[in-house]
């Protein structure tokens, strides 16, 4: 399961370099994955993964707002968020 992950990392790596863009499709797995695997007794009960995942989640959101506000400018895209949230999912 942990080398799927790591699959699946270096694979949104590639498309973002190549495509500036990361498929919700692969995000939105890593996510569920992880979820999954704390369902199933894996790093950390459910409830702390989905804490994790919303807690990754929200502080590239609000890093995210912080430019926005600062620079006029977007720093990085939802795909970041998403991504992010994938290891928060896992350990908690």
């Amino acid at each position: 399961m942990i080398r799927q992950h790591l699959l699946q990392h270096v694979l949104l790596t590639a498309i973002d370099i190549d495509t500036r863009r990361l498929p919700d499709a692969i995000a939105l797995a890593l996510v569920g994955a992880g979820l999954l695997l704390s369902r199933s007794g894996g790093f950390v009960p459910l409830a702390e993964g989905v804490v994790g995942a919303v807690a990754g989640y929200l502080l590239l959101w609000s890093v995210y707002w912080l430019f926005k506000l600062a620079t006029g400018k977007e720093g990085m895209g939802y795909g970041d968020f998403k991504l992010h949230a994938a290891p928060g999912a896992r350990p908690g």
